[in-house]
């Protein structure tokens, strides 16, 4: 099959509707594939659906070993890593050795066909730590960090010990403790694979790891962006030249800028840009006219 757009999420929400039609409107012949659930089983920009249940094999035998070391709630952590075992086995029963998956809060402008192009070497491709975005170059890479996952989690006193000691060491430092990230970091300099890192420039272009993060760009809050024939571009603030970016990354509470950066808004666009835009200003007027009459009727 052609290679594939994946979508790994539970719930629905409008993020997950920009995200998805973002990725189609610049990949039209790249099916656009959501491992979900019944709440958004008919959203209009995906081609299919399946429900992430039914692959969760490799995901409960994860779970029966895992042990949170993180401030962030159990089961959305412990989620971030099950995803990817949901994404293997999916792969695994649909004869797929080669998908692009982003988060739903990922804005994709690229081509990405041509992109995988530059990275064939690689077994994964990952944005330094984060799997936010990810090209799974070969399944047998994906197959390789599952099981390095797993491993993590081994029940010996060495490994738990190692897990313990990290996410005290972090937990202080940025209050993290370990996540998915952490074995992503780990797995590229443990694996002996090779790992390509989706935040460099790629034929000129790059991923972004998070809008509101500098990363050597011209940022103020957050990345300052340019559009050059609607298409993003970031300012090197090292060169001062500008830079394309494939795709944006809109963590938390970024999710609510989705709707302006997104190509050719549609209605549902529009109107979620709309309604996070005025819904704040009509509340303070009702409240205010509301005072008023109280103020009158006294």
């Amino acid at each position: 099959m052609q290679r594939p757009i994946v979508f790994v999420h539970c719930g629905s929400g409008e993020h997950l509707h920009l995200a998805t039609r973002q990725a189609k409107l610049h990949n039209p012949d790249s099916p656009i594939v959501l491992l979900g659930d019944h709440s958004n089983r008919t959203l209009k920009f995906v081609d299919q659906h399946y429900c992430a249940a039914d692959f969760f094999d490799g995901a409960a035998r994860f779970a029966e070993r895992y042990i949170h070391h993180s401030r962030n709630r159990v089961d959305w952590e412990r989620f971030c890593f099950e995803r990817w075992f949901i994404l293997n086995e999916w792969m695994g029963k649909q004869d797929c050795e080669s998908a692009w998956t982003f988060d739903s809060d990922v804005l994709v402008y690229s081509d990405l066909d041509e992109v995988a192009a530059e990275l064939a070497g690689d077994a994964l491709a990952y944005c330094t730590v984060s799997g936010h975005a990810m090209l799974v170059a070969a399944r047998t890479g994906l197959d390789a960090f599952c099981h390095f996952c797993e491993s993590m989690y081994e029940p010996t006193e060495q490994k738990r010990q190692r897990l313990a000691d990290y996410a005290e060491a972090q937990l202080k430092r940025d209050g993290q403790g370990v996540s998915d990230m952490t074995a992503l970091a780990w797995f590229r300099h443990e694996s002996g694979l090779s790992i390509g890192d989706l935040s460099c420039p790629i034929n000129g272009r790059f991923f972004d790891d998070n809008l509101c993060l500098s990363q050597g760009y011209d940022a103020v809050g957050r990345k300052r962006i340019r559009w050059r024939d609607g298409l993003p571009y970031a300012t090197d603030t090292a060169t001062g030249q500008l830079v394309g970016m494939h795709a944006i990354h809109f963590q938390g509470n970024a999710k609510k800028l989705m709707p302006a950066y997104s190509s050719r808004p549609d209605l549902v666009v529009l109107g979620s840009f709309l309604r996070r835009n005025l819904h704040s200003p009509i509340r303070r007027i009702r409240r205010k006219l509301k005072m008023i009459r109280a103020s009158q009727a006294a």
